[in-house]
């Protein structure tokens, strides 16, 4: 015989998970990705004997090893530099150091030229950044 009354459904409790593991997961992929970006430039700086460590308050010119600019992580363009340093010397009258970092196989043209960009607009302060020589065994 066949029994034809409704069978009441199961209650259940609790709530289901699957949404919170697929945010968890998105947030995981957004910080992963985030992280690789935020690496910073990898230079291979000259060597020096008389190389020393600087203040942390400074303002900093990379050149890459393809003649890129960037100030203060920011790419920009050569004509761009004269500008910015102008700009950024009447937002902070102390005149932080200026720490010039090219990359060793940078050209001498585009180190040059910023040497000349940052005197024009009268900095006194340009450090430019070496390796300290470590002793080979």
């Amino acid at each position: 015989m066949i029994n034809f009354t409704e069978k009441s459904p199961v209650d259940t409790i609790g709530f289901n998970i699957t949404p919170l593991v697929d945010v968890i997961f998105i947030l995981l992929i957004f910080f992963i990705l985030t992280a690789n970006v935020s690496r910073g430039i990898v230079l291979d700086l000259p060597v020096a004997n008389t190389a020393e460590t600087l203040p942390s308050e400074h303002w900093e010119i990379v050149i890459t090893k393809n003649d890129e600019l960037l100030f203060n992580s920011l790419k920009i363009e050569r004509e761009q530099l004269e500008g910015l340093l102008l700009a950024a010397k009447k937002q902070d009258q102390n005149q932080p150091l200026v720490i010039l970092k090219a990359h060793q196989a940078a050209s001498v043209n585009a180190f040059v030229s910023v040497m000349d960009s940052v005197r024009k607009t009268n900095f006194d302060n340009l450090v430019i950044a070496t390796d300290i020589k470590r002793d080979e065994p």
